[in-house]
């Protein structure tokens, strides 16, 4: 089964930005629909997980 999977946080977030149901997110993340609005919600979500993982990772080591 195809899906995207997305931090928990930024459903609402995306639900705001297209002014849609956080169920309709969810449910185009999943490919359950396949209008115009859910490939646009679906595009902004790869989007944002490619920005989310070109970031700089930082790594703390304990000194003994």
């Amino acid at each position: 089964m195809k899906k995207i999977r997305i931090n928990g946080s930024w459903v609402p977030l995306l639900a705001a930005e297209f002014e849609t149901s956080e169920n309709t997110v969810r449910q185009s993340l999943r490919y359950l629909i396949n209008s115009d609005l859910a490939i646009k919600i679906r595009k902004k979500a790869l989007d944002k997980l490619k920005k989310e993982s070109q970031k700089p990772v930082e790594i703390e080591f304990e000194e003994d």
